[in-house]
């Protein structure tokens, strides 16, 4: 019993210093955010952990995803006629 509860601890210690490393390492968040961040690891080492890897992992899905909002579409001069797009038959 006493080598599984040691092996669950030192399993959330690690995982623990993997979130505080991803947050220090994090170029987005500002002194004061990271410290939160940081403090809520160590008041509740499992939810705070889990909670803090969850947004963080989520802003970087949102950062490294690719936009949809400009679509890039050919500069067409006055003399140049655009490539016709629908059938007119």
């Amino acid at each position: 019993m006493t080598t599984w509860l040691s092996i669950a601890l030192l399993a959330l210690a690690a995982y623990c210093a993997y979130v505080v490393r991803l947050v220090v390492k994090n170029d987005t968040a500002e002194h004061g955010q990271k410290a939160l961040q940081v403090g809520l690891i160590l008041l509740f080492p499992l939810a705070g952990a889990a909670l803090v890897h969850w947004v963080l992992v989520g802003q970087a899905r949102d950062r490294d995803a690719p936009s949809n909002r400009y679509t890039d579409y050919p500069d067409y001069t006055e003399h140049e006629i655009p490539p016709k797009i629908y059938n007119d038959d």
